[in-house]
């Protein structure tokens, strides 16, 4: 069993612990310790969660290490950013761009022209590019600081197992 079938073997288990407050899974853990410890309780429903929350999280910090799951979550990150940049506002040459939630269907055309223009800015943001065309105001600043920081993020090659 390779290293990556054991690390999701892991992680499902402690899913399991936190979730469902399944003991059984704990005959996986038992290969980590003594016979002596088999009649111990290893986690705790609490501790399985925390453990597993861990897991994800370095497992999306070195989501660089896979380019399929890099490109699909770099195309969620720019999205989810385009449309918050759009509602919260950004400068665009000399015109400042807002959306509201609610618009009328007779605005698609505009709505659909500054959703473009808003995922132009994300892109730039997110490869921190920086043309200096698109500025974003406001809010809109820390939305973009934190779409140029998930970029940094993804050139980490962090690992739960190192």
């Amino acid at each position: 069993m390779g290293q990556g079938e054991r690390a999701e073997m892991e992680r499902k288990r402690l899913f399991r612990l936190w979730y469902y407050g399944d003991r059984s899974s704990d005959v996986l853990a038992l290969e980590r310790w003594s016979p002596e410890d088999s009649g111990k309780l290893f986690e705790s429903r609490r501790m399985g969660a925390v453990q597993w929350g861990f897991r994800w999280f370095f497992t999306i910090l070195g989501y660089a290490e896979n380019p399929w799951v890099f490109l699909g979550l770099s195309a969620v990150v720019i999205t989810v950013c385009s449309f918050l940049v759009m509602f919260f506002g950004f400068e665009y040459r000399t015109t400042t761009i807002q959306r509201t939630f609610a618009f009328a269907p007779s605005e698609l055309g505009p709505t659909l022209d500054d959703w473009w223009l808003s995922l132009y800015l994300s892109v730039v943001t997110f490869t921190t590019l920086g043309y200096g065309d698109a500025t974003p105001t406001g809010a809109t600043r820390a939305i973009a600081a934190a779409e140029a920081l998930c970029d940094s993020f993804s050139t980490l090659h962090l690992s739960p197992h190192s």
